[in-house]
Formats: C-alpha cells, structure tokens, sequence
C-alpha cells in the first residue's frame, strides 16, 4: 500500500533529522540553491516564490548565536519542521512557475537549440516527455529535453540486451527527470539513486508529485522485501551507502553530468562501483564533460581515464552531438555505453 501524504512527510521529516546539514540550520540555502540551480530559473521565474524571513524560518538560529543554546532539541524540531514545509512550498511554487508561459527560463538558448536539434533528429519531444509525465506537468526546459534525448539514447543500445531490468542504478540523478522517465519505461523492481543527502529530499517530493504510485525507500530505512504488485520502489542512498549495493545486482547503470563536477577519486570510486554491482550483460551508460581540473587537483578529471573494466564491451564512446550542437562544440561531453 502507498503511503498516505501525512505518513510521506512523517518519513520525510525522520529522514531531514538525519542529515546535519539541515540540523545546523543551513537547510534552506541548500533547498533553494538545488531548486534554482536545477530548474535553471532567472530573475523572471524567481519573482513571486517565498523568501527567507524570520517568521516562516521559527526554528532558524544564526551560526553566531548558536553557541550556547540550552534547548537543541526544540530548535531541531522546530528548524526541520520548517524545512518540510518549505520544500513543499517551493517545489509548488516553482512548478506553477515553471508551467506559466510568462516565465523565462535562465538559459532560453540552450532550451531552443536542444528542442532544434530533437526535431532534425526526428523526435517528437512533447510525446515523448507525455510518455514520462502522462500528466502533462513538467515544462519543456533543457534538463528536460536533455533526460529526453539520454533516454532515447540509452534504450537504442540497452533494450537489445537488457530486456526487462530489475534494478537500475543512477549515481547523481538530481531532482529525478530521467529516473522518473526511465522508470515509467522501463518498470524495473527497483531504481536506486545515490546522490548527496541534501539532494535526496528533492527528488523524493519530484516522484511522489509525478509519480504518486511509486514507493520510495529514504536512506535511514531499510528496503522492503515485499514489492507492491507492478510498482517501482525508488530507493535512495548517500555516496556513504553506496558499498550496501550487491555485487551484480543492477541492470542498467548511469549517470549523466555529474563525473565532471566530482574530484577525480570520487568519480574513479563510482565508476569501480558500476563495475562491481552490474550483472552479467548489465549496461553502463555514461554521458560527461570529456575532462575538467578542479581547484587544487592536480589531475585532470577526465572520461578518457575512468577505471572502466577492460572486459566489458565498448558499444558506444563518442563525442555527444546533441551537446556538441546545443554548446556550438563548447565545453565538449563523451557519451559512453558498454555491457559487461
């Protein structure tokens, strides 16, 4: 049975008091900060969402004034009750925004080229984004279109050799487009995303709004051993869990601009992940910046060097042509798939 709506947010509010980034009262910037950065809203689409004040934070306590206070617990409970409602109210708030036609998205171009390049491809982007979202309430924004164009992609070279997967794995999913799409194609048992613990939240709340009949599993609690008939389980997990993962145990692994935003040992770490929890004929689909030095690393992040195994089968490395035609050959990504 799916959790009703209150017994969501009690699970969601058990999970918030887990996560020290929202006990030390840093839980809106970091909500808000993902939410703007993900849908990519500009001044235009941020008019009209709330805004940080004292009355609606309650339980916020200034680092500065922190020190000393005697009733933590009550603070805690306060600020994460807190933090519950305003990740409600922003992911309504900015999805009105976002389905109004007055709003502007940030990066207008890149929205009109990638939406160019699906039509000289010959896809019909609106089906296919109904297909996902049959409720028709997602906007037609790059991240959108992009989940589009990577699912398309993905299934080409996966549906010949993963038939009906069981369990796929997306590290660094954000707020859940792909998954979301993916799941509705794909109807695996399970879809487990690994993800930082302030990210998680987000695309808790983005399946329960568009996919309400899906179950999802928080990462202080344990996967359920019965599954609910046809429905997917999103299970979630923090870069710390990720060794709970069995060994060839996933489908389908992934993980779509994210690498590049890593330091090199992190990406190195998932990559061996990959390689060690796909089963026999499992397909790893990686789609990245083809390399980037982050501050104070010596080394090059770079999808040339990965630890990908040498025993899988390479069925797809190339420079991507949807970036490549989107970005006028800027910044340049590597689309990667291969079958263990």
């Amino acid at each position: 049975m799916i959790d009703s709506d209150v017994v969501f947010r009690e699970r969601l509010v058990n999970y918030l008091n887990t996560i020290d980034a929202y006990r030390d009262g840093e839980m809106y910037s970091k909500l808000w900060g993902n939410f703007i950065r993900e849908f990519s809203l500009g001044q235009d689409g941020m008019q009209g969402l709330p805004q940080l004040n004292q009355t609606q934070c309650r339980g916020y306590v200034p680092r500065e004034r922190r020190v000393g206070r005697v009733d933590r617990q009550e603070w805690i409970e306060d600020a994460v009750g807190w933090s519950v409602n305003m990740v409600y109210v922003l992911a309504e708030a900015i999805a009105k925004r976002l389905k109004s036609k007055k709003v502007r998205h940030k990066y207008d171009w890149r929205t009109y080229r990638i939406k160019r390049f699906l039509r000289m491809q010959g896809i019909d982007y609106r089906a296919e984004l109904s297909k996902g979202y049959p409720a028709n309430s997602i906007s037609s924004s790059f991240f959108a279109l992009r989940a589009v164009y990577y699912q398309r992609l993905l299934l080409q070279y996966s549906r010949s050799v993963v038939a009906n997967p069981q369990r796929i794995l997306e590290v660094g999913a954000g707020v859940g487009t792909l998954a979301i799409m993916l799941a509705r194609m794909l109807k695996p048992r399970e879809y487990v995303v690994v993800d930082l613990p302030e990210m998680l939240p987000v695309l808790a709340i983005e399946v329960r709004r568009h996919y309400p009949e899906a179950r999802v599993v928080f990462p202080n609690e344990e996967v359920p051993e019965r599954s609910l008939g046809n429905s997917v389980t999103f299970v979630l997990r923090t870069p710390t869990q990720h060794t709970s993962i069995q060994d060839e145990s996933v489908d389908i692994a992934l993980n779509i601009d994210s690498f590049a935003e890593m330091p090199i040992q992190a990406a190195r770490s998932y990559v061996e992940m990959f390689n060690r929890t796909l089963a026999k004929g499992g397909v790893m689909f990686l789609a990245n910046r083809e390399s980037r030095v982050h501050d104070g690393q010596a080394e090059i992040n770079s999808m040339w060097t990965l630890p990908y195994d040498p025993n899988h089968e390479v069925m797809l490395f190339e420079h991507c042509p949807m970036r490549h035609y989107v970005m006028s050959g800027k910044t340049p990504n590597i689309n990667r798939i291969s079958r263990k």
